[in-house]
């Protein structure tokens, strides 16, 4: 495949593409993060309000240990944040 006269494999080189491509791979991350921390205060605490809900997929939002909620570290546990 070319793009604009470049080869694909000299455009995946550039420091654009490779930025792009890490921006992408840390915003999944994130998502598969809220996700996994959605389902296990879901199965600990129930249902969750959609104010929860939202603040826990927001961007800004505390980052969840890969292991999930049972490694978390900080002032309160996670289902204490939200109030189960």
């Amino acid at each position: 495949m070319v793009i604009a006269g470049i080869p694909r494999e000299e455009i995946r080189h550039t420091r654009a593409v490779q930025d792009w491509l890490a921006e992408g791979r840390e915003e999944g991350r994130q998502e598969g993060e809220a996700a996994l921390a959605l389902r296990q205060l879901t199965r600990r605490c129930g249902p969750l309000s959609e104010a929860t809900t939202a603040r826990i997929q927001s961007p800004g939002a505390a980052r969840v240990p890969r292991r999930g909620l049972a490694r978390f570290s900080g002032s309160k546990r996670p289902h204490q944040l939200v109030g189960c």
